[in-house]
């Protein structure tokens, strides 16, 4: 592969990295706005972004909140793997703070979504799930840089050398159980 193919590869693929942070965050948007539920990396950001609203913790964005989540399942990762952490996963960083921008953004842009009966929020949710489906497909076939909330578990998994799918299962529930554990302390 020449020099050229390269850049235009690594352009494109990072594109559809986009491409998918942006699908994804709409999907995520689609949820928070049906009001029943959000997605396992949204929980702790939408609980302390409520609990902001409140004056119980710093009002911050979702998606901000998402952000410092994601640069915490980075600092996870270096802790896990010490020296075998390898620098370029700190591209991370950036992913996770576009991601974060990407969610606020398209909290605005659905700013008019505001279903009421339950059948519209189901119908809200439904499509957030299946949005944010595509975008998760979208991401894992760009095969760019690996997602913190992905990039915790995998450091776990090959310092434990217990299979990725049980780890990913334990640190979702761990982070849905978070979420209810700061809900009863500040509300």
């Amino acid at each position: 592969m020449t020099r050229k193919e390269k850049i235009i590869s690594f352009a494109c693929q990072h594109l559809l990295l986009f491409v998918a942070l942006y699908v994804m965050t709409l999907g995520i948007a689609a949820c928070v706005k049906s009001m029943l539920g959000a997605s396992v990396i949204s929980v702790l950001p939408y609980v302390f972004h409520n609990a902001g609203t409140g004056g119980l913790t710093p009002s911050l964005t979702i998606g901000q909140y998402t952000f410092i989540m994601n640069a915490l399942l980075v600092v996870g990762q270096v802790g896990v793997l010490r020296r075998q952490f390898d620098p370029v996963q700190l591209f991370q960083l950036l992913v996770g703070f576009v991601f974060g921008m990407l969610i606020d953004l398209n909290l605005y842009l659905l700013s008019w979504l505001q279903p009421e009966a339950i059948w519209e929020k189901a119908v809200a949710q439904l499509a957030g799930c299946t949005i944010l489906a595509a975008g998760i497909a979208l991401e894992v076939r760009c095969g760019s840089v690996t997602m913190p909330g992905e990039g915790f578990p995998v450091a776990i998994s090959k310092v434990t050398g217990i299979e990725f799918p049980k780890v990913k299962i334990v640190v979702d529930v761990s982070l849905v159980l978070l979420g209810i554990v700061f809900c009863y302390i500040f509300f």
